[in-house]
């Protein structure tokens, strides 16, 4: 059980001018800024001979003195702190490797300002925020998500495995963690290897159970979130504790479920039973999704889990759930599934072994070993646009791997073989963004993410864990779950956890009839039959609830949109007139218009769009007299 957190103010105005100029003394570093969870906090007490009870603060102030920058380095656990200097006139600032604590920042000529969310940031600073326009242009043109810039030009974040180095002329970030520097290890015994990974991992979720209030976690059958939840519960069951509140996205099981979707059910009751746990199911609705969209996507941003999330946040403060252990991060690292592997057989000229694998799939053997050499010398050779091309053709006009190259290596020949057909041009006509065509003209976006190259299993690997969209889950569920009281912590992106993983070998993550073999093996002795093996990630008995309440709740806003229009700023970035036409109810569920109707949703949200008859339809308020007029209605949230 973690007893190792320490907290300063979430938010603070660090004013250059206001510190003693005279204090030049190195021993007066002073920590300024502090959200912490450490968990080699004893450890760390024991090698420079220090209190065992010293606090998070001091700790990292003691690192400081005797590390320099290289402290954050030391530390395992969820964190971001900043300290002051005096004799280098300068802010230390760092932010935990996987970015578990999020942190903003915005600076000028006079003050630093710090904060573990954007509101709490913008509630601090003189004048509101300027847009960053070419990050709000990418993110109306594909899903995006960025390491250092926000929505605002003048908000910044810390990056994951970063710390910040800003003095009243200047600020610099540089990386004190990279995946790719962890080497390779090799086991003589694979059953060794298993338990200590399975040590590694039971150790992480001990970490990160909290002292006080109760443990949430996710049940949804799946391998990750299943594992934890049976773990967790073993845990707790030793030291005597209240069993983890198992908490569900999917809606309670009904008798008109189809045989696949009744197995997912199966795998969730199996893994709850193992866990001695009852599943706590949440019910979908258009109008929890029209209360995620209030917010204002900018200042609380969205992520895709956003709408069951705050379903499962709701009943677990109902629960006095004070932590959530979640699975999220697993398919990077630990529970991998092996990408990358069969074109690194490939690429080493490994083709008996690439070819037992094209017989266990039923594929044939020389297309598949062709298949994936291609694709490892693309990923190897090509330039990011033209891996785009690539793969666009593949996915867009069913062209097979070869001839996808051929036309990047012969431009010639690309309109005569990649004439698209009628639907396939009607699809990519219907997933033109909705992005103001004016707008975009002027405005250059930020690069959209680069693509994954598969030309080893370490190699996308590495990639991944650097992903930005998965760190701005964690942002998302870090500012929602603050506003319930409830942390978020994820014991499959421990350093620990995470750094035995890359140090696995790729084969070990692949078998003949398996994917994500590794993790399944560590877990059979965890984990139900039916939840260790099963292959298939699909979930409709979850989905299919969501996207229908999301189809009818951005129908109705597009009927208010028609009657009363908006007054948003934010409604400048946007193709309004086209964005409206198409929020129609047969419109909306096409394969490739709804994923840019949601990007335009979620930016727009519908803080000034809501009629007065909804005030009696907003969850979650405690103090309405507080609510003074009617303008009020926008600013309200899940207080």
């Amino acid at each position: 059980m973690s007893k190792n957190t320490g907290n300063m103010e979430a938010a603070v105005n660090f004013r250059w001018d206001d510190q003693d100029q005279s204090s030049q003394d190195a021993e007066m570093c002073k920590m300024v800024f502090c959200i912490a969870r450490i968990d080699n906090h004893h450890a760390l007490a024991r090698e420079f001979s220090l209190d065992p009870e010293i606090s998070i603060s001091q700790l990292i102030l003691h690192l400081y003195r005797n590390c320099g920058t290289d402290c954050a380095k030391q530390l395992l656990g969820d964190f971001v702190f900043a300290i002051w200097d005096p004799e280098k006139r300068h802010i230390y600032a760092a932010r935990d490797f996987m970015g578990c604590q999020p942190v903003y920042y915005r600076r000028d000529g006079q003050s630093l300002i710090i904060a573990d969310d954007i509101e709490k940031l913008i509630a601090l600073s003189t004048a509101y925020p300027a847009p960053d326009e070419a990050y709000i242009a990418a993110s109306l043109t594909s899903a995006f998500a960025h390491h250092e810039r926000t929505h605002f030009a003048n908000i910044r974040k810390i990056a994951p495995a970063h710390y910040l180095i800003a003095s009243k002329g200047s600020c610099e970030t540089y990386r004190y963690w990279r995946a790719e520097d962890i080497a390779e290890r090799r086991w003589s015994d694979h059953d060794d290897c298993l338990e200590e990974f399975r040590t590694l991992l039971k150790q992480a979720i001990r970490d990160r159970l909290p002292r006080n209030g109760r443990t949430g976690v996710h049940v949804s059958g799946g391998l990750d979130c299943s594992s934890l939840a049976i773990l967790a519960a073993e845990e707790l069951r030793s030291e005597n504790r209240k069993p983890p509140v198992a908490l569900s996205w999917y809606p309670p099981p009904h008798s008109d479920h189809t045989d696949y979707e009744k197995s997912e059910y199966d795998r969730i009751f199996s893994v709850c039973e193992k866990a001695n746990i009852e599943p706590v199911f949440t019910t979908q609705t258009a109008q929890n999704i029209r209360d995620v969209l209030r917010r204002d996507n900018r200042v609380r941003p969205l992520c895709n889990a956003s709408y069951n999330e705050r379903l499962v946040q709701k009943e677990a403060r109902e629960m006095g759930v004070s932590v959530i252990l979640s699975g999220f991060g697993g398919d990077e690292a630990a529970s991998f599934d092996g990408r990358g592997h069969f074109q690194q057989l490939a690429l080493t000229g490994r083709w008996l072994k690439l070819a037992k694998f094209a017989k266990a799939s039923g594929a044939n053997p020389l297309r598949f070993c062709v298949r994936h050499l291609i694709s490892g010398l693309s990923d190897l050779f090509l330039s990011d646009a033209d891996l785009k091309k690539m793969t666009d053709d593949i996915a867009w006009r069913d062209v097979p791997y070869w001839k996808a190259l051929l036309n990047i290596l012969n431009p010639f020949s690309r309109h005569r073989n990649l004439t698209p057909s009628k639907e396939q041009q009607k699809l990519l006509d219907e997933g033109v963004p909705y992005i103001n065509k004016t707008f975009e003209g002027r405005v250059e976006p930020l690069p959209a993410f680069p693509p994954i190259r598969r030309t080893n299993s370490k190699s996308v690997r590495c990639q991944l864990l650097q992903w930005s969209i998965n760190t701005a889950r964690i942002e998302s569920w870090a500012a929602d779950g603050a506003r319930f009281g409830i942390r978020y912590t994820y014991p499959l992106l421990d350093r620990r956890v995470v750094e035995f993983a890359l140090s696995l070998p790729g084969h070990m993550f692949i078998d003949d009839n398996h994917k994500r073999i590794f993790f399944r093996q560590a877990m059979a002795p965890v984990l139900p039959h039916n939840a260790c093996w099963e292959e298939t990630k699909a979930d409709p008995a979850r989905i299919d609830p969501l996207i229908k309440s999301m189809m009818e709740a951005y129908a109705s806003i597009g009927e208010q949109l028609k009657r009363q229009g908006t007054k948003s700023p934010k409604a400048a970035y946007i193709d309004m007139p086209r964005f409206i036409h198409d929020l129609e109810a047969e419109k909306i569920n096409n394969r490739t218009r709804k994923g840019k109707i949601i990007l335009a949703m979620e930016f727009l949200g519908i803080e000034d769009i809501e009629d007065i008859e909804d005030i009696e339809d907003i969850e979650d308020i405690e103090d309405i007299e507080d609510i003074e007029d009617i303008e009020d209605i926008e600013d309200i949230e899940e207080q």
